[in-house]
């Protein structure tokens, strides 16, 4: 991973910009991206490297397009909370497998993830590096969850 070189990150701004790229890229029809911020949030600043947690987003994005081949609704969703703030993405398509939930949320074991699995190890380095943390599981109604819990900046209005 490169080095961290912290900044000043609007997070609404960022999610926006990310989301923009994916819909200008020729994204198929079949996918949707929502974007939701909720009014707690729209300010919310945190200190870390940009380019990285672009990054991290963007995977955990791509991932939901890679693996939906017959499309899915993405949802991006920034929220604050006292001292923390959370970007959720989700999807209503066909989620992980119960080894890969295990294996990304208890990142000792020894077992290696496949396929998408180095994707998302990277989002758990980027976010960790940041001091937050990760939290990976399946939707009961179907698809997944990835949720990105990052402290905010003092400077957050």
């Amino acid at each position: 991973m490169q080095p961290i070189r912290m900044n000043v990150i609007v997070l609404a701004a960022l999610l926006r910009g990310i989301a923009a790229d994916f819909l200008n890229s020729g994204l198929s029809d079949s996918y949707l991206i929502d974007l939701v911020i909720s009014q707690s949030a729209q300010n919310t600043i945190v200190s870390g490297d940009e380019e990285l947690l672009r990054r991290a987003v963007s995977n955990l994005i791509g991932n939901c397009i890679r693996h939906n081949l017959n499309g899915c609704t993405i949802k991006v969703t920034l929220e604050k909370t006292l001292g923390n703030c959370s970007i959720i993405v989700s999807d209503n398509g066909v989620g992980f497998t119960n080894a890969m939930i295990n294996n990304l949320n208890h990142p000792k074991s020894s077992e290696h993830l496949e396929n998408h699995g180095l994707g998302l190890t990277i989002v758990q380095q980027i976010i960790k590096a940041h001091g937050g943390t990760t939290e990976f599981c399946n939707l009961t109604e179907g698809g997944c969850k990835v949720v990105l819990c990052l402290p905010v900046s003092a400077k957050t209005v």
